[in-house]
C-alpha cells in the first residue's frame, strides 16, 4: 500500500465531527499512537482498518480513499518502484503532486498507458503460445501462400502452357489468394480488441476464477479463523460465485480447499511473527512448522496487504507442470505472469525442474530494471505407480520488497538473471535462450 492523502482526509472529517484523535481511535479500536501516524500519511491504511475508521465517521470509505490525488500518488508511487535505482525523491512526492498537478496527472497517466500496453502484450503472447484458433489459422495461410507461390512459380517458368491448364492455374491462384485473404479478414477480427469487456475475446478477458482472487486481494479472512467452520465458509463462496458457469468449479474448490488446510496448519498470526523474526526465508519456515515449501510459497501469496497496522512485503506466485504451463498464478503489479503459456525459459521456475527438491535462490531482473528475489522448488509427485512415470510441479515465489528483510551480504551473493517475461515480447537481444523472435522487432 503506498503513502496517500488518506490521513489528510481523516484528519478533517475527524475535525468535522468535533472528536479527539483519542476518541476516533477507541471508536475504531486501534491505538492513538497509530491513529496520529495515519492521519499525518505516516502509516498505510487499508482493509478492516480502513472500514472501521469510516464507520467511525459515519462516513463511506470511499470518501476518504478515492479521489484525483489519491490516484495520482498511488501511480506515481508504483511508477517510482519500478526503478531500481532508488533516485526519486518519494518524501517530497504529495509536495510534487500539490505544486504541478498537470505535470503529475501526465506522469501517472504515462505509467498507466505502459501497464495498459505489458498485459496487452502478455495476453498476446499467451494467443501466440496457446490458441487453437491462430495455429490453424497459420496453418491455412501457410498451405494458401505455397499453394500461390507454386502456382506462379509454374506460370513464371514455363513458356508454353495449354489454354485450358493455363486458365486452371489463374482460377486456383484467384480461389487461393480469397482464401488468404478471408483467413487474414478473420485472424484481425479475432485479434482486434475493443474497449469493452464485454466484446472481448475470451482468450484476453480474465477467468472468473482470476476475478475471484482479485476481488479478494488473494486472501480470504473468512477461512483464517476456525471458527467460523471453513468447510461452511467454502461452500457460501461456491454457491455466491456459482463458478459451475464458467466450467471453474472444481478448480476453485480444490485452490479455496488448499488455501484452508494451509492457513489451518500456519496459523496467520503465528506465521507473521515468525516470518519477520526467520527474514521470510521459506526453508527456515517449512522446518519451524513442518510443512513443504510449496505450502510457505502459497502462505506467502496470500499474506494481507497490511497486518496490525504495519505493511507487509509483497509476494507474487507461479506454480507449472512440467511441461511449463500454468497451473496457479498471482502476479504483482510490477511483474505479469502468463495466463496459460511459459514465460521465459531463463525464470528459475524452470530451472528447478531439472533438480527437483533442491530450492533455487536468485534475483531476476526484467527488461524494464524491476528486479525480484525469487525462490524457486520443484517435487514430484505420483511416486506409487511402477508403470507411470511420476509428474513434477515446480513453483516461483518472487517479491520486490526483499530488501526490506533481505541482509545486504546476501542480496550480493546471489546471482542476478537478466529474464524477460517472454519471447514474443521481450526486446533483449542475443539471448542464448531464445525460441522464436520477439514480435517488438522492427
Amino acid at each position: 500500500m503506498v503513502r496517500s492523502l488518506i490521513g489528510t482526509r481523516i484528519r478533517e472529517r475527524r475535525r468535522a465531527k468535533k472528536l479527539s484523535q483519542t476518541m476516533l481511535a477507541e471508536k475504531a479500536g486501534i491505538s492513538t499512537s497509530y491513529m496520529n501516524l495515519i492521519e499525518h500519511n505516516h502509516r498505510a491504511i487499508a482493509g478492516r482498518t480502513l472500514l472501521s475508521i469510516a464507520e467511525s465517521l459515519e462516513v463511506d470509505p470511499k470518501e476518504l480513499t478515492e479521489g484525483a490525488d489519491h490516484l495520482v500518488l498511488t501511480q506515481l508511487q508504483e511508477a517510482a518502484n519500478m526503478i531500481s535505482e532508488k533516485t526519486v525523491e518519494l518524501n517530497r512526492l504529495e509536495e510534487f503532486v500539490g505544486r504541478y498537478p498537470g505535470w503529475s496527472n501526465l506522469c501517472a497517466k504515462l505509467y498507466e498507458n505502459i501497464q495498459q500496453q505489458e498485459q496487452r502484450l502478455q495476453a498476446l503472447s499467451d494467443r501466440l503460445g496457446h490458441d487453437p484458433f491462430f495455429s490453424e489459422a497459420m496453418h491455412l495461410m501457410l498451405s494458401n501462400v505455397t499453394v500461390l507461390h507454386s502456382t506462379s512459380d509454374i506460370l513464371a517458368t514455363t513458356d508454353e502452357i495449354p489454354a485450358a491448364q493455363f486458365k486452371k492455374f489463374i482460377q486456383n491462384m484467384k480461389t487461393e489468394s480469397e482464401r488468404l485473404s478471408d483467413t487474414i479478414t478473420k485472424l484481425l477480427s479475432y485479434f482486434d480488441e475493443t474497449t469493452s469487456t464485454e466484446t472481448q475475446s475470451p482468450m484476453l478477458a480474465p477467468s472468473k476464477l482470476d476475478q475471484f482472487w482479485e476481488m479478494h486481494d488473494y486472501h480470504l479472512y473468512e477461512l483464517e479463523k476456525p471458527e467460523l467452520n471453513p468447510k461452511a465458509q467454502i461452500k457460501k463462496m461456491m454457491e455466491a460465485w456459482n463458478f459451475q458457469e464458467s466450467g471453474e468449479q472444481r478448480l476453485a474448490e480444490a485452490l479455496v480447499g488448499r488455501y484452508a488446510s494451509v492457513a489451518d496448519h500456519l496459523p496467520l498470526d503465528e506465521f507473521i511473527v515468525a516470518a519477520v523474526d526467520y527474514l521470510y526465508n521459506p526453508i527456515l519456515l517449512a522446518q519451524k512448522f513442518d510443512c513443504e515449501l510449496h505450502d510457505v510459497f502459497f502462505r506467502f501469496a496470500h499474506l494481507p496487504s497490511e497486518y496490525d497496522g504495519q505493511t507487509l512485503p509483497q509476494f507474487g506466485l507461479i506454480e507449472c507442470d512440467g511441461s511449463g504451463g500454468v497451473l496457479f498464478r498471482k502476479p504483482l503489479k510490477t511483474l505479469s505472469l502468463p495466463h496459460k503459456s511459459s514465460a521465459c525459459p531463463l525464470w528459475p521456475l524452470y530451472r528447478a525442474i531439472s533438480q527437483p527438491m533442491q530450492p533455487v535462490r536468485a534475483i531476476i531482473e526484467t527488461p524494464t530494471g524491476e528486479s525480484f528475489l525469487t525462490v524457486s522448488q520443484a517435487v514430484w509427485s505420483g511416486l506409487n505407480n511402477y508403470t507411470v512415470p511420476p509428474t513434477v510441479k515446480s513453483a516461483m515465489v518472487f517479491t520486490s520488497d526483499y530488501q526490506r528483510f533481505l541482509p545486504t551480504h546476501e542480496r550480493r551473493a546471489l546471482p542476478t538473471i537478466k529474464v524477460g517475461m517472454s519471447c514474443e515480447i521481450c526486446p533483449r537481444t542475443n539471448c542464448s535462450a531464445r525460441r522464436s523472435d520477439s514480435i517488438l522487432d522492427n
